[in-house]
């Protein structure tokens, strides 16, 4: 009974010291967390244990911490110079300066410098062996994403294997997620490129039919706008969200049908042929750049 009352009374006293060692972190005073979790691991905390473990594997080589405290200083927004000096910096824990480098490559992968990330990240990965599971982690995701972003996807997916051979491998990766996105992204800019030359071709040849008496009467309209609006709605009925294609593409598909109803008039039968299947192509054009832009092209397998 006794020694579970003293039990009781010193558990309070070790999370509140242990909340104080985590301040002192998160204010960068590493000496002062350092000696707070020596105490506390001496008195059997588990956390103070790890936590001192992380801050041993980040001491430098003259058993300070200047390498942390300069990391963290890029970190909160004090400029990339601390970081950057101790990429060469012998005297820092070698931990500390796979961070760095791992931070500045994400920082230069949030730049738009793919290629700037994968030269930072090089050193890093040639010693990931010595690297911290959870710092590993973010090598590989960083490593991964710039590779994916100059479109190197096999060299991107050979890094993803690397925790892939003990960890279930997640599917679609992150690599896979990135090609698909770049490939959606290429066909959406030749889909626009197409509608805009079909709009363009057809236009002069819509005024002119459309100013003519009696105007053209395009009847298939309907079947047209009560197809998509209907499919539209049973969709989003069905997944919320996955319908939100529905407004844009049943304007754009109306217009182009409008467009080469207009542009058909007073053209004979192999005319009024090359006009529908112009305006077939640029419908099918629309309608990709529609659920591309509204992220729903997943919704029918893309």
């Amino acid at each position: 009974m006794t020694l579970g009352l003293l039990i009781l009374a010193v558990l309070p006293l070790q999370a509140a010291t242990l909340a104080d060692a985590r301040a002192a972190e998160r204010a960068g005073a590493w000496n002062e967390a350092a000696a707070t979790y020596e105490v506390l691991a001496a008195e059997g905390s588990g956390p103070a244990v790890r936590r001192l473990a992380w801050l041993a594997a980040r001491r430098d080589a003259d058993g300070d911490w200047d390498g942390l405290e300069a990391l963290d200083g890029s970190r909160r927004g004090l400029g990339v110079a601390g970081a950057e000096g101790l990429l060469g910096d012998q005297g820092t824990a070698p931990l500390v300066r796979s961070e760095a480098a791992l931070w500045l490559a994400g920082q230069a992968l949030d730049a738009g410098d793919a290629a700037g990330a994968v030269v930072l990240s090089d050193p890093v990965w040639a010693s990931r062996d010595t690297l911290p599971r959870p710092v590993l982690g973010k090598a590989v995701r960083l490593r991964a994403d710039a590779l994916g972003a100059l479109g190197r996807y096999d060299e991107a997916r050979a890094v993803e294997q690397v925790l892939a051979i003990d960890t279930p491998a997640q599917r679609p990766s992150r690599t896979d997620r990135i090609e698909r996105a770049a490939r959606h992204q290429a066909i959406g800019v030749a889909s626009g490129l197409v509608a805009a030359f079909v709009v363009l071709g057809l236009l002069p040849g819509a005024w002119r039919g459309w100013r003519q008496v009696p105007r053209p009467r395009p009847w298939g309209l309907v079947p047209l706008v009560l197809l998509l609006v209907g499919t539209a709605v049973i969709v989003e009925l069905r997944d919320h969200g996955t319908g939100r294609w529905g407004l844009p593409l049943t304007l754009g598909a109306a217009g182009l049908h409008l467009l080469s109803a207009g542009a058909a008039r007073g053209r004979g039968r192999l005319g009024r042929t090359v006009v529908g299947a112009l305006a077939g192509l640029a419908t099918l054009a629309v309608a990709w750049i529609c659920l591309w832009k509204t992220d729903t092209l997943s919704a029918v397998g893309l």
